[in-house]
């Protein structure tokens, strides 16, 4: 049984946020198409909306980080706050609703850091507070969230999604507001090591060789990963199913998540973060491959069901390894290229992978995520085994 309260308050805001992500970016495809765009539009809107997102992030990261940490809460407010009104106008009978998305997406997923820091940094007022369990929790309101508003858009409209939306938002900003503050003392004192130890520190590249293979290999990996999510759709019509049965390919895909990440602790004791990794990378070439072979919707779920062995492991496991692989003033940096890789990834992604349905189709696109995954997952295992350099 869970007891800590700030465990209580840590899972409601995983739960609201990924449930809030789920309407917003995976049914972002939906959305967009019935706005009228083109899979290559809704790609360059995906891709465009992760790039901005990206410097925001750190804009908004460093912005918190030279004041009092009270702003980290005052800026996910406002964010929230943002987002609301934006989703707002896209409900109204406006014409011009596509910048609007675009806003909203970006205001989204500038959130999603700060949504994680506000988690962690209760760890130093609350020991009980785990980040693994909190997650875990999101990734189960995600398939709910999948399956309920897959069922909505397919007995009603796409445009049941930004009514949706704004409720969620409204959750969110509600949780937001009532979270417990953090501790500020060891913040401040944290930071200010970390600073002092800046003057010392080699460049990443040089000091950690065999890490930067590990993100190179992973960008390609995203690229995979961000085109099976964000045209999941277009593959599930491809294969003769409808929105419902995206709902279900959805929902089964996060539900899968939540064991694994749960037992994550005990995995890494038991075969360490190294291993997983590598385990994680070749279950990420079996599910690009079974996609990209699967014939019909039960292909497609058979797929989905893998999720367990790449994702599912690959996220609290990748933070353990930069935590073990980095001292511990580079960590932060470290963090920070696991999200760029995910980001550049998922942009070469979405723009890519709407490019080739709209010129070629979904088998083709496919086919280059899986070519995509296979470079990544050797250079993220070779990165593995290199030694760093002293």
């Amino acid at each position: 049984m869970i007891k800590s309260k700030a465990q209580i308050m840590s899972i409601a805001l995983q739960a609201i946020y990924w449930t809030t992500f789920c309407s917003v970016f995976s049914f972002a495809a939906v959305f967009l198409k019935k706005l009228g765009s083109s899979s290559t539009n809704i790609g360059l809107i995906v891709a465009m909306s992760s790039l901005v997102a990206a410097f925001s992030q750190a804009l908004v990261g460093t912005w918190i980080d030279r004041n009092q940490i009270k702003r980290l809460k005052k800026t996910s407010v406002g964010l929230t706050s943002a987002a609301i009104v934006t989703t707002i106008v896209l409900i109204l009978p406006v014409a011009w609703k596509t910048p609007f998305f675009i806003f909203s997406l970006i205001l989204l997923m500038t959130l999603q850091p700060l949504v994680s820091t506000m988690i962690i940094s209760m760890q130093s007022v609350d020991r009980r507070v785990s980040f693994g369990v909190s997650r875990a929790f999101g990734s189960l309101a995600f398939a709910g969230a999948s399956s309920v508003i897959g069922t909505l858009v397919a007995q009603k409209t796409a445009e049941i999604v930004p009514w949706v939306s704004l409720l969620l938002y409204i959750l969110l900003l509600g949780t937001i507001i009532v979270f417990p503050n953090q501790n500020e003392t060891v913040e401040k004192g944290s930071n200010h090591d970390e600073v002092a130890s800046n003057g010392k520190k080699l460049s990443t590249v040089k000091q950690y060789p065999q890490f930067m293979i590990v993100i190179a290999g992973l960008i390609f990996v995203f690229i995979f990963h961000n085109i099976s999510n964000v045209f999941l759709i277009t593959i599930v019509q491809s294969k003769g199913g409808t929105a419902l049965e995206f709902g279900y390919a959805l929902t089964l895909m996060a539900m899968i998540e939540i064991p694994v990440m749960i037992a994550s602790g005990v995995l890494m004791r038991r075969f360490g973060t190294k291993n997983l990794l590598r385990f994680a990378m070749v279950f990420y070439m079996f599910r690009s491959f079974a996609l990209f072979y699967a014939k019909d919707m039960a292909g497609v779920y058979v797929a989905q069901l893998l999720q367990a062995f790449s994702f599912a492991i690959y996220i609290p496991v990748s933070v353990a390894f930069v935590n073990e692989t980095m001292k511990s003033y580079d960590r932060v940096k470290g963090q920070t290229l696991l999200v760029s890789a995910a980001t550049l990834g998922g942009v070469a992604g979405t723009l890519g992978g709407g490019i080739v349905i709209d010129n070629f189709g979904v088998p083709e696109m496919l086919f280059i995520g899986f070519i995509c995954t296979v470079i990544g997952g050797t250079l993220v295992i070779f990165g593995l085994k290199s030694k760093p350099t002293s």
